[in-house]
């Protein structure tokens, strides 16, 4: 089903694109070459979502979801986001793909943003102010393939072996930010800097630097060996009597345009940290433990009574709680790209993107996006890295006539130019409203 929509999604970008070619022949004929500053700046606004208001005020909403691994399969993680019973067809599937090491990320973000010139000195400069509002959820997870195997089929098939724990680690932050920024663009330079306020909401950091589990062959005792840290905030019985968790973060952005219509772009986002309360629990701990006298051959197979011992499995791993302030670093992300602007109707981009967050990897990303009639305009995005491996996108500008900007995206779990299943998927909406 997913391959014939694709399929028709490429049959219609290539139908609007001869049918655009055809109106716009006679009317706008494409520029191979362009010089002026004002006119790339134009272009750069039709290809893509304005990073400056046309007019005085540009009110603009965004929100993404994507949830993407590189190697459990997408229909096995979307039964977390969307959920759903986990039978054994999608187990075995997901078993059959599985490295010695493997990632798993899901982020889901939302913002609204405002950016205007406070008077015609300020237009005539190109310079603007931008204030927004942002809501953050971020998982991460790094895993071993017996530590997979032994969460969702259960602990029976290790009997008289080890299954290996090491370098695991689980990732999760939910957070607020309301940021204040300046922008002004110089001849072929745009600079931008924020400064922000970030208010935690929930944090879990568990790093497993080496750990396993043996199983005795008749099922009559566990042991079970732990090195590692833990962190948990945010999560406490009575919020209203606990310090809220604050810190402070900063966005930079260096735009330059060198000229044939390039566009290269340096920017940093969410560079900074929270404070997190004294509500935070801390552990740092190395310890073996031996449980007997219980069934504990299918442990993790999440019946009643292996909940129950799941729980004090945790608690002895944990000890005596901790409590303190933590502070530590948010997110960030780190990018580099650089666009060309081919001609009136053609844009190509590179970039590279690294982000501070446990089991990502350096993310590299091409792109090509056609302009079609009326400011519409259809990309598509090959991608490697992340969390994943290879994954396929697809954008379409549904709306763009200087007033009103409408693109909807998404990620694709198979890959167009890959045969092989890429596990991923994912959507994202950006609309902005010039004043």
């Amino acid at each position: 089903m997913k391959k014939i929509a694709v399929q028709l999604c490429l049959i219609l970008c290539g139908i609007l694109t001869a049918y655009s070619q055809e109106i716009t022949a006679d009317t706008v004929a494409p520029e191979k070459t362009i010089t002026n500053q004002a006119a790339i700046l134009k272009l750069v606004t039709r290809f893509g979502a304005p990073f400056m208001p046309e007019r005085n005020v540009m009110f603009s909403l965004s929100g993404a979801l994507s949830a993407n691994s590189n190697s459990v399969p997408s229909a096995f993680s979307n039964t977390f986001l969307f959920p759903k019973f986990i039978d054994e067809g999608l187990k075995q599937e997901a078993f059959s793909k599985l490295k010695p090491m493997n990632r798993f990320g899901a982020e889901y973000s939302t913002e609204g943003a405002v950016s205007f010139h406070p008077d015609s000195t300020w237009k005539a400069g190109g310079q603007f102010i931008r204030i927004s509002f942002a809501q953050k959820q971020l998982y991460a997870l790094g895993f071993s393939e017996d530590l997979f195997r032994v969460v969702f089929g259960g602990n029976a098939a290790y009997a008289d072996r080890r299954a290996n724990f090491d370098n695991s680690s689980f990732y999760g932050i939910s957070y607020q930010t309301l940021k204040a920024g300046f922008f002004k663009n110089v001849n072929k330079i745009t600079l931008g800097v924020s400064l922000g306020i970030a208010r935690g909401l929930s944090h879990t950091n568990l790093r497993v630097k080496s750990g396993n589990l043996y199983t005795d062959a008749a099922g009559e005792y566990l042991d079970v060996a732990f090195n590692g840290s833990y962190l948990e905030s945010g999560i406490v019985s009575n919020q209203l009597h606990v310090t809220p968790s604050y810190g402070g973060l900063m966005d930079l952005l260096f735009v330059v345009r060198p000229g044939k219509n390039w566009n290269l772009f340096a920017e940093v986002k969410d560079f900074g940290f929270i404070n997190w309360n004294e509500s935070t629990s801390l552990l740092s701990r190395d310890t073996a433990l031996r449980f007997t006298g219980v069934q504990v051959n299918d442990l993790f197979d999440f019946g009643d009574s292996s909940i129950v011992f799941g729980d004090t499995l945790l608690k002895k791993i944990k000890g005596d709680e901790v409590t303190g302030v933590s502070m530590r670093a948010l997110p960030a992300t780190f990018r580099l790209s650089a666009t060309k602007i081919i001609n009136n109707w053609w844009r190509a981009g590179v970039s590279a993107q690294y982000r501070n967050i446990p089991s990502y990897t350096m993310q590299y990303e091409l792109s090509l996006k056609r302009v079609l009639m009326s400011g519409m305009a259809f990309g598509i995005n090959c991608y490697y890295g992340g969390f994943g491996k290879f994954n396929t996108g697809l954008e379409a500008t549904l709306l763009n006539n200087g007033r009103h900007y409408l693109m909807l995206g998404t990620m694709f779990n198979e890959g167009l130019i890959s045969a092989k299943k890429a596990a991923g998927s994912g959507f994202m909406l950006r609309y902005s409203y010039n004043l």
